[in-house]
């Protein structure tokens, strides 16, 4: 037992590790740099009052930043604090959620074995999860660890302290405890990224309506919490209903129309934007991958153990948590046909709606597969079986995306883009600490040569090193925002610019690598 103990931390230890191994994202011009921008532009103007939504995730690293002295010259040290916090946040809460469905699922399983589950389950969430963008595919950590988007592991701990509450065998105190930790996480989800407390209202609507005489009966019991949680839950909705007004996924169409009684409207407006969704809106050639589709297989034969387990009466699990791990774990269908993948572009708005895929709980289904066929079967050395079969599963996953060239290979592409994340040269900016150097000597000789502070014309890239780490005046559209600009575009603005006395046009050292937007 103490044996496995410790492995089961060696294991936790080793994929911890394997995950902050991993350098943040950081190529040019991809929206992180708008993230990281807003924290300096808040490091720079302080006077941008009132403050909306997402902008609170800026000012709040904005004011640690200060708080250890880290300017604006140490822009790319603030990227990597924020990714390895991300990381380490991420995993814990989404470790937390898995521990504890797991423990309120199987009814005798020791906590030993119930930690490798959720460690497997937890290193499956930062696998299966991925998208592309403008032609660059990522699993869901490289996207979002230097974003809001943390928002998404806190509400699954949120939800892993619902069960506890719920269902745990805690003290009063205890559980008041939990609640206010609960809605610490409410507060912070709500001010920085609203749409994630959706998922939170989803989770609940399953669990209501399968522990429907529970939860009635929790909430006769515990009358006076249940009553502080939710007033405690409005007010905070109150005080910042101005914040998630701001934001366009809390606008949702569906009340417009119900308001204004246009019925036959809205259903038009589903079929309409489900219809766009499906036809390539919704991500699903670049989020469905085969360990997904994999996970859906076994949902089945889960099923079915379900049936045979309830028959023989071999009391392995809780059915109704097995109900909710079933439902939430559909989740993943939800952008994929018309109509479901429609009402949820009435509830957030159209362009987000891939975001559901990450909503799903089936990371859970492959480590509750394989422990439970082997305890139904009564199969020996349990834990040494579920710890070989799991990533053996993986890797046969992921060969056969690599060698399934009908398919979009995309579980191949998500492990390719873990792999590259290890090499910094790989996925961070285009340029090399030592060629951002160059820069710098650079501007100094342009400075001696005019007697002032020049006032650049400069390649994108070079450009963005010259105004964010240096402060230098430079000639910068912002393209991290969107722009799309034509190549050489800041020589034939430098040609046309007669304001400036002290213009300089930024020659690119020969030895540079070419840049290539969003490459």
């Amino acid at each position: 037992m103490i044996k496995s103990k410790i492995l089961s931390y060696i294991l936790m230890s080793l994929f911890l590790l394997f995950f902050l191994s991993m350098h943040p994202f950081l190529k040019y011009p991809f929206d992180v740099h708008f993230h990281l921008s807003e924290i300096s532009d808040f490091y720079t103007n302080l006077d941008r009052m009132p403050v909306k939504g997402k902008e609170y995730w800026y000012i709040w690293w904005d004011k640690f930043f200060h708080l250890i002295n880290f300017d604006n010259s140490k822009y790319f040290e603030r990227a990597y604090i924020i990714h390895y916090s991300s990381i380490v946040i991420d995993f814990f809460s989404i470790y937390f959620f898995n521990f504890t469905i797991l423990h309120y699922l199987f009814k005798n399983i020791d906590r030993i074995s119930n930690r490798f589950l959720a460690l497997w389950a937890t290193f499956i969430w930062f696998i299966i999860f991925a998208t592309s963008s403008m032609g660059t595919h990522l699993v869901w950590i490289q996207w979002y660890s230097i974003n809001y988007q943390i928002t998404l592991p806190l509400i699954l701990l949120a939800t892993g302290l619902l069960f506890h509450i719920l269902f745990g065998n805690l003290t009063k105190y205890i559980k008041i405890l939990y609640s206010l930790f609960m809605l610490a996480i409410f507060y912070i989800v709500l001010r920085i990224h609203s749409m994630e407390f959706l998922y939170f209202l989803m989770y609940i609507v399953v669990l209501i309506l399968v522990f429907i005489d529970k939860v009635y009966n929790f909430s006769i019991k515990h009358k006076a919490l249940i009553i502080f949680i939710l007033s405690s839950l409005l007010l905070i909705i109150y005080n910042l209903k101005t914040i998630i007004s701001a934001v366009s996924y809390m606008k949702p169409a569906l009340i417009k129309y119900m308001l204004n009684g246009e019925f036959r409207g809205l259903w038009l407006k589903i079929l309409a934007d489900g219809t766009i969704l499906v036809n390539g809106l919704n991500r699903a050639w670049a989020s469905m991958n085969e360990l997904i589709y994999l996970s859906l297989f076994l949902i089945p034969f889960i099923i079915v153990l379900t049936i045979f387990e309830k028959q023989k009466k071999f009391n392995i699990i809780n059915i109704r948590v097995m109900l909710f791990i079933i439902v939430t774990s559909l989740f993943v269908l939800i952008p994929l046909f018309k109509v479901t993948a429609g009402i949820a572009s009435v509830l957030v708005h159209i362009h987000v709606v891939n975001r559901f895929y990450y909503s799903s709980t089936i990371f859970l289904i492959i480590p509750i597969f394989f422990w439970y066929i082997i305890k139904v079967f009564k199969l020996n050395n349990s834990s040494l079986l579920t710890n070989i079969l799991i990533p053996v599963t993986i890797l046969a996953t992921f060969y056969y995306s690599r060698f399934n060239i009908a398919s979009n290979q995309n579980f191949y592409k998500n492990i390719q883009s873990i792999k590259n994340a290890f090499s910094e040269r790989r996925v961070g900016f285009n340029l090399s600490k030592k060629q951002i150097e160059i820069i710098k000597d650079i501007a100094q000789k342009y400075k001696k040569q005019i007697g002032q502070e020049p006032y650049f014309y400069a390649r994108e890239d070079i450009a963005y090193i010259l105004k964010m780490i240096y402060n230098k005046n430079v000639y910068l559209p912002l393209s991290w925002r969107g722009v799309r600009l034509k190549k050489d575009f800041y020589i034939k603005a430098y040609n046309k610019d007669t304001t400036h006395k002290n213009k300089v046009l930024f020659k690119t050292p020969k030895d540079f690598p070419p840049y290539e937007p969003y490459k």
